[in-house]
């Protein structure tokens, strides 16, 4: 029997994707953290964190709203011949990161304690 999944009212619903799909944004924050990366990086780091292969609709939108909001800027580089785009957190991103990590350390720690 599968675990992930559940049958609900409107059919089947994958839960362990549901899971990692709300931490696919705090995750691609906390490896920007760690340096400038292109999408693809960042896909490939998530696929290797969470075990699932990630569609990059869920994360080049949210990469491009951090550019908008100035959480993050993008620049094109050129390396082997190939033009890509690298995504970088100013600081105002970093701050985000920062209450988003202080978050998971507090109240949802406590909660995660409790439901595990």
């Amino acid at each position: 029997m599968n675990t992930s999944l559940i049958i609900n009212e409107y059919g089947l619903v994958d839960i362990e994707g549901a899971f990692i799909r709300g931490f696919e944004k705090p995750l691609t924050l906390w490896l920007l953290c760690d340096g400038p990366k292109t999408g693809y990086e960042i896909m490939i780091e998530l696929t290797r964190l969470t075990g699932k292969t990630l569609n990059p609709s869920s994360i080049y939108p949210f990469l491009h709203w951090l550019d908008e909001q100035e959480l993050a800027f993008s620049e094109w580089v050129i390396k082997g011949g190939r033009k890509m785009r690298y995504y970088y957190l100013t600081n105002r991103g970093k701050e985000l990161y920062s209450n988003i990590q202080a978050f998971f350390q507090g109240s949802l720690k406590t909660m995660f304690e409790h439901f595990i």
